[in-house]
């Protein structure tokens, strides 16, 4: 048995346990029949998508049985699904920019206040190497556990969209060390209220148009859904290419001459306004 495939058994089993202990509710749709969309894997945590798109369906991570490789907090099952969701158009990003790769989906439980500790906890257990957290709104404690997740997991990618609330995330407590952690990046955007922090922030993403109609106004999230992408690009180029050669790839717009979190580093993106998994593109 592949490390991979072990890795797959060992979550399922988990979910399988969780289930078993919880009483039935009614049931989520299932996405539709598909193998495993194959390596490299990114974990989407946040409050679930709608996967019932064939060209998302395809692109989830699945198991042994052919089930989501992911849990849904929320409803207790395998199935994080919901309908009126934001993250499914990062999802849909996501597949339309990185060809290759495939979605472990977690749905938090709302205002459970370890939510997120969870959450990391179960992706940590898939072959999900790249993780796409919840934004950084203000007065949270979201960033802290970000920090203290990716220090603790120093093998995988933490990319954490910045939050639109007019925050400095340099200000937040106890976070001295946030520049110091490698394998986190925190991308922000060149829009108006998007967060700011001269050594949080390491990538701020300037988008080549404004926002549209059917987009979210943080797209924070938005372009921490592309660098994730780009990561999944660069993983699946090149599979063992160490961490550290991954994130200088994927941050190498930032200013030449400086320390990698000095100064924001600036790209410009030009956004498919319809990916392919969206509801534009059926």
């Amino acid at each position: 048995m592949t490390r991979r495939n072990r890795c797959a058994h060992a979550v399922s089993a988990l979910a399988v346990l969780l289930a078993a202990s919880l009483p039935a509710e009614a049931a989520d749709p299932k996405p539709m029949p598909a193998e495993d969309a194959g390596a490299p894997y990114v974990a989407l945590i946040g409050d679930g998508i709608d996967y019932r798109a064939e060209a998302i369906a395809k692109r989830l991570a699945r198991d042994g049985e052919g089930d989501p490789m992911g849990w849904d907090f929320a409803g207790d099952d395998l199935f994080a699904f919901n309908e009126t969701s934001g993250q499914t158009l990062l999802a849909t990003h996501i597949i339309d920019r990185a060809k290759t790769g495939g979605l472990v989906v977690i749905r938090m439980a709302p205002s459970s206040p370890t939510g997120f500790p969870e959450a990391v906890k179960l992706a940590t257990q898939t072959p999900a190497k790249i993780i796409l957290t919840p934004p950084l709104t203000a007065g949270s404690s979201t960033l802290a556990w970000i920090a203290e997740a990716a220090a603790r997991f120093p093998d995988t990618l933490f990319i954490a969209p910045a939050g639109a609330d007019s925050a400095n995330l340099d200000k937040r407590a106890k976070l001295d060390n946030v520049d110091k952690i490698d394998n986190l990046i925190i991308v922000s955007t060149a829009d108006p209220g998007a967060n700011v922090g001269a050594r949080a922030i390491t990538l701020a993403i300037a988008f080549a148009i404004a926002p549209t109609q059917g987009q979210p106004t943080d797209r924070t999230g938005l372009a921490a859904a592309l660098i994730a992408a780009d990561a999944m690009t660069a993983r699946a180029a090149k599979p063992d290419l160490p961490l550290a050669d991954l994130v200088k790839r994927i941050t190498a717009d930032a200013r030449p001459g400086t320390p990698r979190r000095a100064r924001l580093g600036q790209r410009t993106l030009t956004l498919n306004t319809s990916p392919t998994g969206s509801r534009d593109a059926q």
